[in-house]
């Protein structure tokens, strides 16, 4: 694995130990858009609701949450994951 594979790896099981932690708090998540504005997106991890209608794959690198203020599903890159912030703490990755 390369070392950004491993960085990925690493976020990826932040988050989810940090969904597990929440229970059905809200999480919150801050990352940099394909356009390059910051964007931050609250969710519920609980909220497992599928997409339907949709054959869309997406990648490993790709995390899809619903959002919280918008009732609607998105994602986000991890290569562009700045932070999660659950239960009063935050994880930064910069």
């Amino acid at each position: 694995m390369t070392p950004h594979e491993l960085l990925n790896d690493a976020k990826r099981q932040i988050i989810n130990n940090a969904k597990d932690a929440a229970g059905s708090r809200f999480v919150s998540v801050k990352f940099r858009k394909t356009d390059g504005t910051k964007r931050t997106l609250v969710f519920n991890p609980r909220n497992v609701d599928g997409i339907k209608g949709t054959a869309k794959t997406v990648s490993d690198k790709t995390v899809r949450v619903r959002d919280a203020q918008l009732g609607q599903w998105r994602s986000f890159n991890l290569d562009r994951l700045i932070s999660i912030k659950v239960n009063g703490t935050e994880f930064n990755f910069f």
